[in-house]
């Protein structure tokens, strides 16, 4: 099996949405014998159309003792089952919005499957490639609703099959006692387990499991644990009204929401069903996992999904400037000792604030950069300077880019609750690979700058997805390796700087 991928490291926004459902003449895909789903069949443009199959359970629900357990297989059923509307995201409070409250359903493990059709309204006879989206979010919020990620700019190219998963999230999906009792990487697994349900049954919507590409963008109440073990811990855990779980997070920020990810990947005791048992650290040190084509991007201001919440909230811009030197450090998690610390943050304050111990109007921008060299640029520049180490980049080349294109519209007014223009921000790129008309409803104007932006986005992810080449980049040279170290060295990055940041 050919696996594909095209990672974006980052964390987003969500927002809530209402449930809801189109007209249709149902479209039929039967898994097994008499065990169907029905769709309903949308428009990718005024003249193609395509089928899309919402709310198809993967695995069970992971309620009562499958809280903090591993997904398990979904229940087989007869007959038809009804796919033409959606189902509520996994339960989360996305602290990256304005007023944030905990939405969803525990009850959240389906995927959604859509396919084109030809531009005479006919299913496509040939097996067509697939791509599988994993959505942003950080591990803490994020979901599949065509009015945040509408499949539309990729159905109307009339060549891929697409697909999205929803996984849990925060405590739900990553809390982890350290032991087999909850060991974590929950929502891993969840992602696992669809990717087999792809792996399984894609054939029967018409796409090829042979030829598959993984892309994303850019991870209550406590019992008292003191004299519980692991299991009894996790015994309490699952009585736990789940949405009390989740806003319990909040009680562990240090400071505003920050940590933004409380709950992340962790190394989990060696075992069948273990999702990661090395470091990953190690594991792109050494290069000990599946080499394939890659594709990878960035934007110039990756930092605006957190740094520009921060600019435009007076409270907390307030009291940052107040505790500088303090929260500064811990805000880019910089894990050394006291001492270390005293000879090397000057150091950081210079490079990027002049030695000045506040953020304003003047100096946004090196705010603005320091968050997207810490989360985006740097673990960007140790993936590819592992990878070129020990990969055959001809027989599997990765491919790099940065995004830098200015349109109409920029994900920093969610971020901020303002228009002020932040650049080409975190999920920027976004605009131009999914319809977002919760957001953006008017749109892409026809034969605007915009849509030549989209249709070329667009074209490069399908044709990589079908060649592991992205051809629209045919007229640009080849790179060598030292090339692609030196394509990171934009922005005024700090290597010498970043290396602290282990």
């Amino acid at each position: 099996m050919r696996l594909n991928q095209i990672l974006f490291i980052g964390t987003t926004f969500l927002i809530l949405i209402p449930i809801f459902g189109y007209a249709y003449s149902p479209p039929l895909v039967c898994l097994q014998d008499n065990q169907c789903v029905s769709g309903v069949t949308m428009n990718a443009t005024k003249t193609r159309k395509f089928d899309a199959f919402f709310g198809i359970p993967f695995a069970k629900p992971p309620v009562g003792d499958l809280r903090f357990a591993d997904p398990q297989p979904p229940e087989k059923w007869n007959g038809t089952i009804s796919c033409d509307s959606e189902k509520p995201m996994c339960l989360q409070k996305n602290v990256l919005v304005p007023n944030p409250t905990v939405t969803g359903n525990e009850d959240c493990l389906y995927l959604n499957v859509y396919r084109p059709r030809t531009a005479r309204g006919l299913i496509f006879q040939k097996k067509l490639p697939v791509m599988i989206f994993i959505h942003y979010g950080g591990l803490f919020s994020g979901a599949i609703t065509p009015l945040l990620l509408g499949p539309e700019y990729f159905m109307e190219t009339g060549t891929v099959i697409l697909v999205m998963m929803q996984y849990r999230l925060g405590s739900l999906g990553f809390l982890s006692t350290g032991d087999s009792e909850c060991p974590g990487n929950f929502g891993f697994k969840d992602q696992t387990m669809a990717m087999k349900w792809v792996k399984n049954h894609i054939e029967n919507f018409g796409g090829n499991p042979n030829s598959v590409t993984i892309f994303g963008q850019s991870a209550g109440a406590v019992p008292n644990a003191e004299n519980l073990n692991s299991s009894k811990i996790v015994e309490e855990l699952r009585k736990v009204n789940a949405k009390s779980l989740v806003e319990s997070s909040d009680k562990m920020k240090f400071w505003s929401v920050d940590p933004i990810v409380l709950f992340r990947t962790v190394i989990e005791p060696a075992g069948p069903s273990a999702f990661i048992s090395e470091n990953p650290i190690d594991t792109v040190r050494t290069g000990n996992y599946k080499h394939v084509p890659w594709m990878m991007g960035l934007v110039p201001n990756e930092g605006t999904v957190r740094a520009t919440a921060i600019l435009t909230n007076d409270t907390d811009l307030k009291e940052l400037n107040n505790r500088f030197d303090e929260l500064m450090p811990e805000l880019m998690q910089i894990n050394v000792t006291r001492e270390e610390l005293a000879d090397y943050w000057p150091k950081v304050k210079d490079f990027y604030f002049n030695g000045q111990s506040y953020v304003n109007d003047t100096n946004w921008q090196r705010f603005v950069d320091i968050y997207s060299h810490r989360a985006f640029y740097h673990p960007f520049y140790k993936t590819v300077q592992a990878y070129i180490s020990y990969a055959d980049i001809e027989q599997n080349p990765i491919y790099l880019y940065k995004f830098a294109y200015k349109g109409n519209y920029s994900y920093s007014m969610l971020f901020t609750g303002t228009t002020k223009d932040y650049g080409v921000g975190h999920c920027d790129d976004l605009i131009y690979l999914f319809n977002s008309p919760v957001i953006f409803p008017k749109g892409l104007s026809e034969d605007s700058l915009d849509e030549k932006m989209k249709n070329i986005l667009v074209r490069t992810y399908v044709t990589f997805a079908m060649s592991g080449r992205p051809k629209e980049w045919t007229a640009v040279p080849a790179c060598q390796k030292i090339h692609s170290i030196q394509f990171v060295l934009i922005n005024n990055f700090p290597i010498h700087l970043m290396e602290k940041f282990k």
